[in-house]
């Protein structure tokens, strides 16, 4: 599984999706598109969304897309429990 949260540093959900990932042992990369002009293209391209946090899951043959902070979608997406 492979998880990436795009992030800034003034984002208000950013560090609650981090916490949530981290209390549950799970490994993610953070990509800071304020910071990063390619990672903001790179998930505009993706999504076609500017906002923060964007969490994309990919796991075995599917991707997961969830935007902002929704226990219940990280929880289907990464196969765990809320």
């Amino acid at each position: 599984m492979k998880i990436r949260i795009y992030t800034t540093g003034k984002c208000a959900y950013c560090p609650r999706v981090k916490a949530w990932m981290d209390q549950r042992g799970l490994s993610y990369d953070e990509i800071r598109v304020d910071t990063n002009n390619v990672a903001m293209l790179e998930m505009i391209e993706k999504t076609s969304q500017t906002s923060v946090p964007t969490t994309i899951v990919e796991r075995a043959a599917d991707e997961y897309v969830i935007y902002g902070f929704d226990e219940q979608q990280l929880s289907r997406a990464v196969g765990v429990l809320a």
